[in-house]
């Protein structure tokens, strides 16, 4: 299913699934409830989630894309993670 999704879609349905991916990995951590034991951890749940939304977009950019276009968009996500790392961990403690 995973190879149909990343592979055998269309280019416009693609990226929405991507985008949702992200936006659902983004905002996982505001899922967990307040009375959970998890509660702590919520902001870093986004830090262990993104990385499979990662893998979708590069593996279907992979097979979609030409080797500039594709070696831009891993790039930019791997930037685009580098940086939400970064952020995440100065808001924590700063």
């Amino acid at each position: 299913m995973i190879t149909h999704l990343s592979r055998g879609i269309p280019n416009t349905r693609f990226v929405v699934f991507v985008a949702a991916l992200y936006a659902f990995c983004l905002s996982a951590g505001a899922l967990i409830p307040a009375s959970s034991l998890l509660i702590s951890g919520a902001p870093y749940v986004k830090l262990a989630l993104v990385p499979f939304a990662q893998w979708f977009l590069i593996d279907g950019a992979k097979h979609r894309y030409s080797e500039d276009t594709y070696s831009t968009i891993k790039m930019a996500s791997t930037f685009f993670y580098m940086g939400l790392i970064a952020q995440t961990i100065i808001s924590a403690f700063f």
